[in-house]
């Protein structure tokens, strides 16, 4: 029994009391909310408690949620904070505290002296308690209060409530709990809606809502059984109910039929235009990620472009993600997202920015503007999450239109949190990075060790490879854990995947160790599926890294039997050629075509000019030329062959001057000392095989010696004194 003593209860006395409270109840019925607040401007001088709790009320329903600043309102709240006492019934304390959440006043001591009379629920109701509870969920109550709540309702049961009461009620514990780091407890099952009686599609929507806060399996396969008892009454649904009931479905199973099902459904219910941007946003959302986007999704989204002033950040980047994630390019979409994403990209949360420039560079929807506004915003690098910043940095990267201040803020907080990233974020930075030609060695190493994790996935190991490779940088310790993993998941790999981790390890001169029989085996399987480009791939990364196998080098003859020069751009006739001239020794299993390619002869480079440094190094040299060799033909960047591009070529001598910059090495992560670049290492051993003489030059040896003599010394004793050795073996001196 409750005790009369604590909960006296509050009446209407004064006739004027009496005439206020019908005065509420008459605008509230009229949807008046400026009438209501008008009662409490002239009449709260003769309000009782109830009344002022009735106008509280009226005005959190009418006004569906949204707070008031008017002078009238905040009188209100001074007049319940005064009035609040423990004499309160249970009926009355559920009443403002529901009032309260839904107008989302929360910096008040009314909440505080609320949440007081919450915190002794034994005298409420069922009813009383679910909607207590969903409103000190709401008001963002501490853990105790929430627990103490939760535990009284599932001791009394909720007999006597409906099914609405009964999703909020469900809804409030999952969401307290998710809150608070608890999990959905088994008890709290028999809370389901349809337990009891038919729910209404309002109860079905909170039910749905409140299990995508949980995960795990026992959330996935109540939101099946929720999507089963839904799909045959989504005729009865609201436009805001399909949004909400297919958006919670995609979010927590999207893989299932079921969940397609539903979805696809809700968005043929859905009405083409006149909807909330929140619900446009997340029926398109949910369509995409069920994968059970239509051209009828198109349609509507195309009906919303007028409306999209009035997105939400969020609303506006789940759209655009939708699009993105369906491979929808739909230029007039995207251009009519830029056109209002302004206010979205420089006031929007972290993750907001991050999905809508994603979405941009997902479709190659290259805008100046959002990448610019994104690269200010991540100046406030502290705005966005792990996975936001690395999603907002691989798109910026991605359209070649990220700036260095924003690079540089990022690297700063990597290297403050690196450790809190895990391996998917990791990779997409380093492949970001290297596209943006920001190299870093201290970030490249704190984010491989990020990688190098036991639930990396092939394509994360690959990709890690492939960064490194690229920026000239090689771990002997992580290629060596990338080859370990991937000796045993090389079936998993698409071919492009195949080409580049054989790319990455041979470019950097990195044993493949015990992967190279399982890639070689998987590569060679994949060879009939292969486009020109893999092929290509395959064939210079087998010359590159002396990978000879009969078998595989008898299939690539066959299908170049079958794809003539031709079929391949300038670049993969040419990785093409170089592996016919290392790895076929018998010219006559060449394929016609390719035998006339490679008989071209040497010529200098169509359109290829030297740099400034490779040219005054030429000409120094060859001011130093002994008297016997002055007249010596001397070339710039000659093709010899139509394969290997030399910088500086004597042919008569058969002897190559390479001047090599640091694009020519890859260097060794921790010592940072260099190591020669595969492609350089191939070249020099086909030279060698043509009886063609090496000379290399590092430009950053020549550099150590700041005069003219010093230089002209050291240029002797490592250009001249080889040339004058060739000239003598050739009898030309």
């Amino acid at each position: 029994m409750r005790s009369a003593k604590r909960f006296s209860g509050i009446r209407c006395f004064s006739a004027a009391s009496a005439r206020a409270q019908q005065r509420i109840l008459d605008a509230a019925r009229r949807k008046d909310t400026d009438g209501i607040l008008a009662v409490v401007s002239t009449d709260l001088g003769s309000f009782e408690t109830l009344t002022g709790l009735t106008a509280l009320h009226r005005i959190a329903a009418v006004s569906g949620g949204r707070f008031s600043s008017a002078p009238a309102f905040q009188q209100l709240l001074k007049f319940l904070d005064e009035a609040a006492t423990n004499t309160w019934r249970p009926a009355d304390v559920a009443n403002c505290c529901w009032s309260l959440a839904a107008l989302r006043v929360r910096d008040h001591s009314l909440v505080s002296k609320v949440l007081i009379m919450c915190s002794e629920p034994d005298e409420f109701d069922p009813r009383e308690t679910a909607e207590t509870l969903a409103g000190v969920v709401r008001l963002g109550a501490g853990t105790e209060l929430v627990e103490r709540l939760a535990g009284h309702l599932l001791t009394i049961g909720l007999e006597g409530t409906n099914a609405v009461m009964r999703s909020n009620a469900v809804w409030a514990l999952a969401t307290a709990r998710a809150q608070h780091g608890l999990v959905l407890q088994a008890t709290d099952v028999r809370l389901l809606p349809w337990d009891a009686r038919p729910a209404s599609p309002q109860a079905l929507v909170m039910f749905a809502w409140a299990l995508v806060s949980q995960r795990g399996s026992k959330a996935e396969s109540q939101l099946l059984e929720l999507g089963r008892v839904s799909v045959p009454r989504l005729g009865e649904f609201s436009a805001r109910d399909l949004a909400s009931v297919a958006w919670a479905a995609a979010k927590v199973v999207p893989g299932e039929e079921e969940t397609t099902d539903l979805v696809a459904r809700a968005a043929s219910l859905f009405p083409m235009s006149g909807s909330r941007g929140q619900d446009c946003a997340n029926i398109t959302w949910a369509a995409a990620s069920a994968s059970c986007f239509t051209d009828v999704d198109l349609l509507r989204v195309r009906k919303s472009i007028q409306e999209l002033h009035k997105f939400k950040p969020q609303e506006l980047a789940a759209l655009a993600w939708a699009m993105a994630t369906a491979s929808q390019e739909a230029p007039d979409v995207f251009a009519a997202v830029e056109r209002v994403a302004g206010d979205a990209l420089r006031k929007g949360s972290g993750f907001d920015v991050a999905t809508l420039v994603w979405s941009f560079a997902k479709v190659s929807a290259v805008s100046p503007t959002v990448m610019q506004l994104a690269n200010d915003r991540l100046l406030r690098v502290a705005d966005f999450d792990t996975r936001g910043m690395a999603n907002a940095v691989w798109a910026i990267a991605s359209v070649d239109m990220a700036r260095l201040d924003a690079l540089e803020a990022v690297g700063q907080r990597l290297r403050r949190e690196s450790d809190s990233l895990d391996h998917v974020e990791s990779t997409m930075l380093l492949v970001s990075f290297v596209r943006a030609q920001y190299v870093q060695p201290d970030l490249m190493g704190l984010l491989g060790g990020n990688v190098a994790v036991p639930q990396a996935s092939p394509q994360h190991l690959v990709n890690t490879a492939w960064a490194f490779a690229k920026a000239g940088l090689v771990d002997d310790v992580l290629f060596s854990h990338i080859a370990e993993k991937l000796e045993v998941r090389t079936r998993e790999m698409e071919p492009q995947h195949a080409c580049n981790v054989l790319w990455a390890f041979v470019s950097v001169g990195q044993p493949l160790g015990r992967m190279t029989g399982p890639l070689l085996s998987h590569i060679q399987s994949m060879l009939p599926t292969m486009n020109a480009t893999d092929i290509q791939a395959v064939a210079w990364g087998l010359a590159c890294g002396q990978l000879a196998s009969d078998s595989l080098r008898n299939d690539i003859l066959a299908i170049l039997h079958q794809k003539s020069p031709a079929d391949f751009e300038v670049v993969g006739q040419r990785q093409i050629g170089q592996w016919l001239a290392v790895e076929v020794d018998d010219e006559s299993v060449i394929p016609e075509a390719w035998r006339r390619w490679l008989a071209a002869a040497s010529r200098p480079a169509d359109g290829v000019r030297p740099s400034f440094v490779q040219l005054n190094l030429q000409r120094a040299v060859q001011k130093l030329l002994p008297r016997p060799l002055q007249n010596t033909p001397v070339f710039s960047e000659m093709l010899l062959g139509g394969l290997w591009m030399v910088d500086v070529a004597f042919p008569e001598l058969r002897a190559a001057l390479e001047i090599d910059g640091e694009q020519h090495y890859v260097r060794e992560l921790s010592t940072m000392s260099k190591r020669e670049l595969g492609s350089m290492a191939l070249k020099r051993r086909h030279l060698e095989r043509l009886e063609w003489v090496v000379i290399r030059l590092d430009v950053a040896d020549v550099e150590k010696h700041k005069t003219k003599a010093a230089r002209n010394e050291f240029l002797r004793l490592s250009v001249i004194a080889p040339l004058e050795a060739r000239a003598r073996a050739l009898g030309r001196m």
